[in-house]
């Protein structure tokens, strides 16, 4: 929206979506958008004053196009299409006393901006994944003010190292917002699902030394073959000696817990033990 200060008294706002007020004494103008961009269709309205003869004529150009003239104080001039307009204009009072030419733009942009999300992908993720978030935001006129992403509500950025541990097994939206400079929004999603079984068991298992939940390796060593014995079983389809077999793994931590394995490694092994023996039933 554009007001104007004339004769250096009041600021006059008017009920335009943009406006230009001129005199032929002096203008200033002021522009109400996100870093002087609009995300929608503009009326630009030149109003010019003289207070001895009055106005004869307004003449103005729009992107260097030829000279409009309007022989009244005020004209309108819809803007509709995308980009940076500049617009000329002039006013000549009854006496023939021409102001000079001024210059505002203006700047439409009426496109949201786009949003590529590389990772996380719309697949089945293990629960003992750890993936790096890649997701970006290009706008080709305004340019992007801001990009914004959460998980669960959780808010993530690009290039974050996401651990699906983080999350209970289940079915889960990745949102991305978007806005340019003109205040366009646009909002992408991808949906993906979190699986515990015997394989993410596993995974976590091999981290504990790594991550400080088993402080001895040899216990990490003896958890170890405990589940490459329920995975054999499991893949000759044995699942109720699998599932017997990650009883003792869970009794195991059990034993350990507080020792070797920290109560917190302890919670983490026994809950995803837990999983992968319901979904061995």
């Amino acid at each position: 929206m554009f007001c104007i200060n004339t004769e250096k008294k009041a600021i006059i706002l008017l009920l335009f979506v943009l406006i230009i007020n001129v005199t032929a004494a002096s203008a200033e103008v002021y522009m109400e958008s996100n870093y002087g961009w609009h995300d929608h269709e503009l009326i630009a309205r030149i109003k010019a004053y003289d207070a001895h003869s009055g106005i004869a004529a307004i003449s103005y150009t729009i992107d260097g196009s030829r000279p409009f003239v309007s022989y009244s104080d005020e004209v309108e001039i819809r803007l509709d299409t995308e980009g940076v307009h500049n617009i000329e204009y002039s006013s000549i009072d009854n006496d023939g006393n021409p102001e000079l030419i001024r210059t505002s733009q203006v700047k439409l942009d009426l496109t949201a901006p786009e949003i590529s999300i590389i990772s996380p992908e719309p697949r089945v993720y293990l629960h003992s994944d750890i993936i790096t978030l890649d997701f970006s935001g290009s706008d080709a006129l305004s340019g992007i003010f801001s990009i914004a992403a959460r998980i669960n509500g959780a808010p993530v950025t690009t290039s974050q190292d996401f651990d699906m541990l983080s999350l209970s097994p289940g079915a889960y939206v990745f949102r991305a917002a978007a806005q340019d400079n003109a205040g366009n929004i646009k909002v992408s999603t991808v949906n993906f699902t979190v699986i515990s079984n015997m394989n993410s068991l596993i995974a976590l298992n091999q981290r504990t030394i790594r991550n400080g939940w088993i402080t001895e390796f040899s216990t990490a060593q003896n958890l170890t073959n405990i589940l490459v014995l329920a995975g054999e079983n499991l893949k000759a389809g044995k699942k109720e000696q699998a599932n017997n077999i990650l009883k003792t793994y869970i009794n195991e931590i059990e034993m350990k817990r507080g020792k070797t394995i920290t109560e917190y490694g302890a919670d983490i092994l026994i809950t995803e033990a837990s999983y992968a023996y319901i979904s061995n039933a």
